[in-house]
Protein backbone atom coordinates (compact mmCIF):
# COMPACT_ATOMS: atom_id res chain seq x y z
CA UNK A 1 0.00 0.00 0.00
CA UNK A 2 1.29 3.19 -1.16
CA UNK A 3 -0.81 5.30 1.63
CA UNK A 4 -4.62 6.45 2.82
CA UNK A 5 -5.83 7.08 -0.22
CA UNK A 6 -4.62 3.21 -1.75
CA UNK A 7 -6.14 1.52 1.89
CA UNK A 8 -9.44 3.45 1.33
CA UNK A 9 -9.86 2.46 -2.07
CA UNK A 10 -9.19 -1.57 -1.44
CA UNK A 11 -11.38 -0.93 1.63
CA UNK A 12 -8.82 -0.78 4.17
CA UNK A 13 -10.57 1.41 6.47
CA UNK A 14 -8.38 0.47 9.68
CA UNK A 15 -4.94 0.61 7.44
CA UNK A 16 -5.87 4.10 6.22
CA UNK A 17 -6.84 5.54 9.70
CA UNK A 18 -3.22 4.12 10.73
CA UNK A 19 -1.40 6.12 7.47
CA UNK A 20 -3.50 9.25 8.12
CA UNK A 21 -2.39 9.36 11.78
CA UNK A 22 1.12 8.37 10.98
CA UNK A 23 1.50 11.46 7.98
CA UNK A 24 0.23 13.84 11.32
CA UNK A 25 2.55 12.63 13.78
CA UNK A 26 5.07 13.12 11.55
CA UNK A 27 4.50 16.58 9.82
CA UNK A 28 4.08 17.45 13.72
CA UNK A 29 7.30 16.03 15.39
CA UNK A 30 9.44 17.21 12.15
CA UNK A 31 7.21 21.29 13.00
CA UNK A 32 8.37 20.54 16.57
CA UNK A 33 11.71 20.22 15.26
CA UNK A 34 12.10 22.98 13.45
CA UNK A 35 10.53 25.17 16.35
CA UNK A 36 13.34 23.40 18.49
CA UNK A 37 16.44 23.56 16.64
CA UNK A 38 15.63 26.49 14.06
CA UNK A 39 18.78 27.85 12.12
CA UNK A 40 20.88 25.92 14.88
CA UNK A 41 22.96 23.06 13.02
CA UNK A 42 23.30 19.42 14.52
CA UNK A 43 25.41 16.72 13.60
CA UNK A 44 24.21 13.85 11.77
CA UNK A 45 24.30 11.39 14.97
CA UNK A 46 22.36 14.36 17.42
CA UNK A 47 19.59 14.73 14.71
CA UNK A 48 19.04 10.91 14.12
CA UNK A 49 19.23 10.70 18.40
CA UNK A 50 16.41 13.52 18.78
CA UNK A 51 14.38 12.13 15.62
CA UNK A 52 14.44 8.60 17.34
CA UNK A 53 13.22 10.40 20.95
CA UNK A 54 10.61 12.06 18.93
CA UNK A 55 9.51 8.64 17.26
CA UNK A 56 9.63 6.66 20.31
CA UNK A 57 6.68 9.17 21.55
CA UNK A 58 4.35 8.66 19.11
CA UNK A 59 0.95 7.36 20.41
CA UNK A 60 -1.82 5.88 18.27
CA UNK A 61 -5.57 5.32 18.68
CA UNK A 62 -7.46 3.74 16.44
CA UNK A 63 -11.23 3.65 16.93
CA UNK A 64 -12.63 0.84 14.94
CA UNK A 65 -13.97 2.10 11.59
CA UNK A 66 -16.45 -0.57 10.91
CA UNK A 67 -19.90 -0.60 11.96
CA UNK A 68 -19.34 -2.96 15.14
CA UNK A 69 -17.34 -0.61 17.36
CA UNK A 70 -17.34 0.27 21.36
CA UNK A 71 -17.66 4.46 21.46
CA UNK A 72 -16.57 5.28 25.68
CA UNK A 73 -17.49 8.81 26.55
CA UNK A 74 -19.09 10.84 28.99
CA UNK A 75 -23.05 10.86 28.57
CA UNK A 76 -22.94 14.91 28.12
CA UNK A 77 -20.21 14.47 25.48
CA UNK A 78 -21.12 11.55 23.73
CA UNK A 79 -23.26 11.78 20.24
CA UNK A 80 -23.25 8.31 19.46
CA UNK A 81 -26.29 7.26 17.08
CA UNK A 82 -28.05 4.22 16.67
CA UNK A 83 -26.46 2.71 20.11
CA UNK A 84 -27.78 -0.91 20.84
CA UNK A 85 -26.35 -1.91 24.37
CA UNK A 86 -25.35 1.41 26.54
CA UNK A 87 -23.45 0.30 30.09
CA UNK A 88 -24.08 3.07 32.49
CA UNK A 89 -21.02 3.25 35.13
CA UNK A 90 -21.76 4.03 38.68
CA UNK A 91 -25.86 3.77 38.79
CA UNK A 92 -26.09 0.96 41.22
CA UNK A 93 -23.90 3.11 43.96
CA UNK A 94 -26.02 6.55 43.64
CA UNK A 95 -23.33 8.20 41.66
CA UNK A 96 -25.27 8.31 38.19
CA UNK A 97 -27.17 10.25 38.61
CA UNK A 98 -26.09 12.01 41.54
CA UNK A 99 -28.19 11.39 44.42
CA UNK A 100 -27.91 14.59 46.19
CA UNK A 101 -26.14 17.87 45.29
CA UNK A 102 -23.07 18.66 46.99
CA UNK A 103 -23.36 21.27 50.12
CA UNK A 104 -22.43 25.33 48.73
CA UNK A 105 -21.34 27.70 50.65
CA UNK A 106 -24.17 30.29 49.04
CA UNK A 107 -27.83 29.04 49.90
CA UNK A 108 -30.32 29.15 46.23
CA UNK A 109 -31.61 32.31 47.42
CA UNK A 110 -28.74 34.15 47.74
CA UNK A 111 -27.37 32.72 44.08
CA UNK A 112 -30.57 34.37 42.87
CA UNK A 113 -30.00 37.45 44.35
CA UNK A 114 -26.38 38.04 42.95
CA UNK A 115 -27.61 36.70 39.22
CA UNK A 116 -30.39 39.83 39.39
CA UNK A 117 -27.37 41.69 39.81
CA UNK A 118 -25.55 40.36 36.84
CA UNK A 119 -23.11 37.96 39.02
CA UNK A 120 -22.84 34.80 37.52
CA UNK A 121 -22.07 32.18 39.43
CA UNK A 122 -22.40 27.94 39.31
CA UNK A 123 -26.15 26.29 39.01
CA UNK A 124 -28.15 26.68 41.96
CA UNK A 125 -29.49 23.22 43.09
CA UNK A 126 -32.61 23.58 40.78
CA UNK A 127 -31.12 23.78 37.78
CA UNK A 128 -28.43 21.09 38.95
CA UNK A 129 -30.75 18.79 39.71
CA UNK A 130 -32.60 19.26 36.35
CA UNK A 131 -29.26 18.55 34.52
CA UNK A 132 -28.58 15.01 36.41
CA UNK A 133 -32.42 14.33 35.62
CA UNK A 134 -32.06 15.24 31.74
CA UNK A 135 -28.11 13.21 31.76
CA UNK A 136 -30.13 10.10 33.16
CA UNK A 137 -32.76 10.41 30.40
CA UNK A 138 -30.21 10.49 27.79
CA UNK A 139 -28.01 7.30 29.35
CA UNK A 140 -31.15 5.19 30.15
CA UNK A 141 -32.92 5.74 26.60
CA UNK A 142 -29.64 5.44 24.57
CA UNK A 143 -29.73 2.24 23.72
CA UNK A 144 -32.29 0.70 21.82
CA UNK A 145 -31.89 -2.88 22.47
CA UNK A 146 -30.04 -3.22 26.67
CA UNK A 147 -29.04 -1.36 29.42
CA UNK A 148 -26.74 -2.60 31.38
CA UNK A 149 -25.98 -0.97 34.84
CA UNK A 150 -22.12 -1.85 35.53
CA UNK A 151 -21.32 -1.54 39.44
CA UNK A 152 -18.43 -2.89 40.77
CA UNK A 153 -18.12 -5.58 42.89
CA UNK A 154 -18.91 -4.78 46.75
CA UNK A 155 -15.32 -4.59 48.74
CA UNK A 156 -14.95 -7.71 51.01
CA UNK A 157 -11.68 -7.54 53.87
CA UNK A 158 -9.88 -9.67 51.50
CA UNK A 159 -10.14 -6.99 48.62
CA UNK A 160 -8.97 -4.03 51.18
Amino acid sequence: MRGSKDARAASKFELAAEHEQTWASLVELFDELVELLGDHEVSLEDFVTTLEAGLEAFDFALTPPTIDQVSVGEIERSRVVDTKTAFVLGLAEGIFPTASPEPTVLTDTERNLLRRRSIELDDDTTRRLLDERLLGYLAFTRASQRLISAARPPMTAASR
